[in-house]
C-alpha cells in the first residue's frame, strides 16, 4: 500500500493494486495507467508522484510503496469494478502540470 498525502503531508488516502482507498478502506477510485476515476468520471493524473486534477492543480501526493496490509481483495475488486464499469468516457485528456494546490479537501473530488 501506497499512501497519498495533502498538502500538510497527512494521509488522506491509499492506493493498492491500483485502487485509490479512503482511510477507512473503502475504495473511492480506480487507476489505469496514470488515470484516475471516480464515480464515472476523469478525476485527474498521477505525473511524477503527485496526483494533479484535470486543471492541472495538485490534490495529493503517492508515497513509496509501505506497509503490507490484510485487505479483502474480493470485496476491493469488485467496488472497483463497479467503479470501471460506470466510466463513460475512459480517454484522459493532456494536463498541463501545475505546482498550485487545490482548494479542496481530497476526498471531495472522489464524491
Amino acid at each position: 500500500m501506497q499512501a497519498i498525502t495533502d498538502k500538510t503531508n497527512t494521509n488522506v488516502a491509499y492506493l493498492h493494486s491500483n485502487m485509490i482507498l479512503s482511510l477507512d478502506e473503502e475504495v473511492i477510485g480506480v487507476m489505469l495507467g496514470n488515470c484516475v476515476f471516480s464515480n464515472g468520471k476523469t478525476v485527474g493524473k498521477v505525473i511524477k508522484d503527485k496526483l494533479h486534477l484535470s486543471n492541472g492543480k495538485i490534490i495529493g501526493l503517492v508515497g513509496k510503496l509501505g506497509e503490507k496490509k490484510n485487505v479483502d481483495e474480493i470485496k476491493f475488486h469488485t467496488l472497483a469494478w463497479g467503479i470501471i464499469s460506470s466510466i463513460k468516457n475512459h480517454t484522459c485528456n493532456w494536463i498541463e502540470e501545475r505546482e498550485e494546490w487545490d482548494s479542496q479537501d481530497f476526498l471531495q473530488h472522489f464524491n
